[in-house]
């Protein structure tokens, strides 16, 4: 018996979707975009994340994918705009407290739902603002459900990001006895043994391990904590180069690809490039948000030699080949410098 088509279009016209691997700095960008003309608080939403996994996982299909991430982005948006769900929490990233004008948000709770709100957000093009963890692995997903969407794809220099991973323990591996003594210690959310975990885990080869670690399973348990953080970094952008190449040339244009030192340096500039890719303007607000996160600031060099120490100390050899290969790729294919190791 044939069970029907899922069908479910999106009654948005403008999405933009921010996004980058973890700790590439999408709190710091997402802000920012956030702070544009016309832009609503921005939202994140850890269920859109997995869906896109799972769906690389071979889990779910492409026709149920597209249906539930168009419900969900869609009624995120909806939700908003007529007060519901509002993060009034006054010291997270996604808070209306920390928009220019909370008040405007507020007024929200008193309004009236229905079809006419669809009208009004169109009428105020009104921009939609979600921040995802790896959506670009599955851009051509994402124009597929949402073919007017716009995507900020951020990247980090690898030693920076290498050594952030590693001091958020995502290069952890622990045994049964060892999840048994931390289970009721909260080390935060990025901690795989943490009950507030966020990162998709799965059980392979009787090893419970982030999804990062599918292609290096069998070394997982084997290899040092900074080995398998370089590894990882190393499978995501390989994901994101090869999404990269599914993507039309006009797709491609709806990408804007920057980089954490790029936004820290050259702020103003950047942030002027990213209204203008997005058609909208900054505020007297974005400058706010830009002093806030102490933008524009110098790239230190000294600190990332402090970091590339550290993971020299703790990387093997091949670790850190890897490593000077992801380096070079960022820094530029004419880039010779060996940094990484002597």
């Amino acid at each position: 018996m044939d069970s029907g088509k899922l069908v479910k279009e999106s009654f948005l016209n403008n999405l933009t979707v921010v996004t980058g691997a973890p700790t590439a700095g999408k709190s710091l960008i997402a802000p920012i975009v956030s702070s544009f003309a016309r832009t609503e608080n921005f939202r994140m939403n850890i269920l859109l994340e997995h869906l896109g996994t799972l769906n690389a996982l071979g889990r779910i299909d492409d026709e149920t994918l597209m249906f539930l991430w168009r419900y969900t982005v869609d009624f995120m948006a909806y939700d908003n705009f007529i007060g519901r769900d509002m993060n009034m929490r006054f010291g997270d990233e996604t808070s209306i407290f920390l928009k220019e004008s909370p008040a405007c948000f507020l007024e929200r709770l008193l309004a009236d739902r229905g079809e006419y709100v669809l009208e009004q957000m169109s009428a105020e093009d009104r921009l939609i603002v979600v921040t995802l963890t790896d959506a670009f692995s599955h851009a051509h997903n994402w124009f597929a459900a949402f073919p007017f969407m716009k995507m900020i794809h951020i990247k980090r220099h690898p030693i920076d990001l290498v050594y952030s991973w590693y001091n958020h323990r995502y290069g952890e591996y622990q045994t049964e006895s060892d999840k048994k003594e931390t289970a009721d210690v909260t080390f935060g959310s990025e901690t795989y043994s943490s009950r507030l975990n966020q990162v998709l885990m799965l059980e392979l080869n009787g090893r419970s391990v982030p999804h990062y670690a599918r292609a290096i399973v069998g070394q997982y348990a084997e290899v040092s904590e900074m080995d398998r953080v370089i590894l990882m970094i190393r499978s995501i952008q390989q994901s994101f180069e090869s999404s990269d190449k599914m993507l039309s040339p006009e797709q491609k244009k709806m990408v804007a690809e920057i980089t954490f030192d790029q936004v820290i340096h050259d702020s103003f500039s950047i942030v002027k490039e990213l209204a203008s890719f997005l058609g909208t303007e900054i505020t007297s607000h974005t400058l706010d948000v830009l002093r806030r996160e102490d933008c524009p600031r110098e790239v230190e060099a000294n600190k990332r030699q402090e970091k590339l120490e550290k993971i020299r100390e703790e990387a093997s050899l091949e670790g850190l080949q890897i490593l000077q290969e992801l380096v070079t790729e960022y820094e530029g294919e004419n880039c010779n410098r060996k940094i990484i190791y002597s």
